[in-house]
């Protein structure tokens, strides 16, 4: 009898220790994937082609933070059963239902598509953008340790950033997903000055400069809302210094993408801090702080590539008023597109190949792109009733957090509700899901704290 109960004690010792074994993976492991999100890093699965040119939206790709998802999730649902939670105490998240019709309205439109397998392979994307959500909003992670995990892989996209823009070219890296970027190759994305110079906008280790500045931007608004957090004191401390460094990298690499997307809503944010500054006396300080410390960076960038900046902000140049005249073209497109496919769409992940299709697979892959309008791109791939879904997500949280009197948060997603206006990669690329979920999930635990 003594020897069954020692048994007993010792098989509840080893499940009471593998227990807090998982929890130490699930937690650190969410930190990684944090930090690790932003690299590229893939193995194809499947490589398509049009007009001899590699086809991203219709090829398919394992993604080193795919493979870690999984795992955590399957961590977390053993971590789950081990600890026989009561479903019927189980208590579910409003926006759960939300994403839940989004998800059906994304799987119906796999019926809707002609290449089944790039909807199917897009529902799983979103799939792993609703794990991610989980993880992040049901375990128990420490606030401090997810702002550094994120604001340490945004820093290494800022020095990557730098370093693309010191040499004028981007090395591919198969270890970091980093594909080659030279800027005498068309398809890549340049500064070409009136002497026809072709200078690289920065990409970071991400798909295109756009993502990087918005990405970037995103790590500034995080290191912000840090600094303005903290104890309020007007003297400057070591951990001060730390911030206005790493500020300071982040502001650079949002510059040197050039992305206009990212300037706008970062122009926007510096109103609101410099408005907000007379309302909030105990943090007037670092508000100003903070505002100066841009306004240095911005004038010796601004001063010492005036040329690449003067190039870029000129709508009349070649390349700015062929972007232009291809994004007109492409919301005509998108128009024309959604009187035939209204109600539900053509298919997830399936816009470029219906203009594809439509042009008989004549033109280059890189023709053929997104229309450059969130919402469009949504209302034509899975249909109006998805759009109105994926919509009312915003709004859902838009609602709590002026309800709650989040006033930061509120105004960021509003940011990023504006950049949705300028381009698609928040909902056509592997990296712009995950990060619209990454967003989410932050914005739930504010709203619980």
């Amino acid at each position: 009898m003594t020897r069954e109960r020692n048994l007993g004690k010792n098989i509840m010792k080893k499940f009471q220790k593998s227990k807090i074994n998982l929890n130490r993976i699930l937690e650190w492991g969410s930190y990684l994937l944090l930090f690790l999100l932003p690299l590229q890093t893939r193995y194809f699965l499947k490589i398509v082609k049009i007009g001899g040119e590699y086809w991203e939206y219709g090829s398919f790709s394992l993604y080193l933070s795919d493979i870690l998802i999984a795992f955590l999730l399957l961590l977390f649902v053993i971590k789950f059963f081990k600890e026989k939670v009561d479903f019927k105490k189980l208590k579910i998240r409003k926006i759960w239902y939300l994403f839940a019709l989004l998800e059906f309205f994304v799987f119906i439109s796999i019926f809707a598509a002609d290449l089944k397998t790039v909807a199917f392979y897009f529902y799983i994307k979103i799939l792993l953008g609703f794990s991610l959500f989980l993880l992040l909003t049901e375990l128990k992670l420490e606030n401090k340790k997810i702002v550094f995990s994120i604001l340490s892989g945004v820093l290494v996209q800022s020095f990557i950033a730098l370093w693309q823009f010191f040499l004028n070219f981007s090395k591919a890296n198969k270890y970091l997903g980093m594909a080659e970027h030279n800027p005498s190759d068309l398809g890549v994305f340049v500064i070409e000055l009136e002497d026809k110079t072709r200078l690289l906008r920065s990409y970071g280790g991400l798909d295109h400069p756009n993502i990087l500045g918005v990405y970037c931007f995103f790590g500034l608004f995080i290191l912000v809302k840090y600094y303005l957090g903290k104890r309020h004191s007007d003297a400057l401390r070591k951990s001060d210094w730390g911030v206005f460094i790493s500020a300071a990298l982040m502001f650079l690499g949002m510059l040197l993408s050039f992305s206009k997307a990212a300037y706008i809503i970062f122009f926007i944010f510096s109103f609101f801090l410099f408005f907000w500054m007379f309302f909030d006396k105990l943090r007037r300080v670092r508000v100003a702080q903070i505002l100066l410390l841009f306004s240095i960076v911005f004038m010796v960038f601004s001063f010492t590539n005036s040329e690449r900046f003067s190039e870029r902000m000129n709508v009349g140049s070649r390349l700015e008023s062929r972007s232009n005249s291809e994004r007109v073209l492409q919301i005509s497109e998108a128009i024309q597109m959604n009187k035939k496919e209204l109600l539900f769409g053509v298919g997830g992940g399936n816009y470029t190949d219906y203009l594809a299709r439509q042009d008989y697979y004549r033109g280059k892959s890189w023709e053929y792109q997104p229309v450059h309008n969130v919402f469009l791109l949504v209302l034509n791939e899975i249909g109006l009733f998805g759009m109105l879904v994926f919509s009312s997500i915003f709004f859902f949280y838009l609602y709590r957090l002026m309800k709650a009197k989040i006033y930061f948060d509120f105004i960021f997603l509003i940011l990023i509700m504006i950049t949705f206006m300028f381009d698609h990669w928040f909902w056509s690329l592997h990296f712009g899901i995950l990060f619209l979920f990454l967003i989410f999930a932050l914005l739930e635990r504010r709203l619980k704290d």
